[in-house]
């Protein structure tokens, strides 16, 4: 096959919306965003509250669960906004069919 070969069925095409193309690299920038918080802020907490918060004769237990928490409201807010761009995709689609459906039939 050549390079200049037709994407093949799995490549995923981009539906044209009512605001124009759908824009991959604003995907891509939050996925960014949500790596590095996923690897800075839990491992940031953790030095954070080992040296700041907690005594120094503590037990690395509570810096290390702070971090615990810390990752798990990443991961929960990535979910919350997963799910928030879903339900925004479905209302486009769903505009659209209603926008189709009233152009046909229409005499021009």
């Amino acid at each position: 096959m050549s390079a200049a070969a037709a994407p093949s069925a799995s490549t995923k095409q981009v539906d044209t919306t009512l605001e124009g193309r759908a824009d991959l690299s604003e995907v891509m920038n939050k996925l960014l965003l949500f790596t590095v918080a996923m690897v800075t802020l839990p491992i940031g907490t953790y030095f954070l509250s080992r040296d700041y918060v907690y005594s120094p004769g503590t037990s690395l237990t509570y810096p290390a669960l702070s971090a615990v928490v810390v990752a798990n409201g990443v991961l929960g807010a990535f979910i919350y906004v997963a799910f928030r761009e879903d339900a925004q995709d479905a209302e486009r689609e769903k505009r659209a069919r209603i926008v189709s459906k009233a152009g046909v039939g229409k005499a021009e």
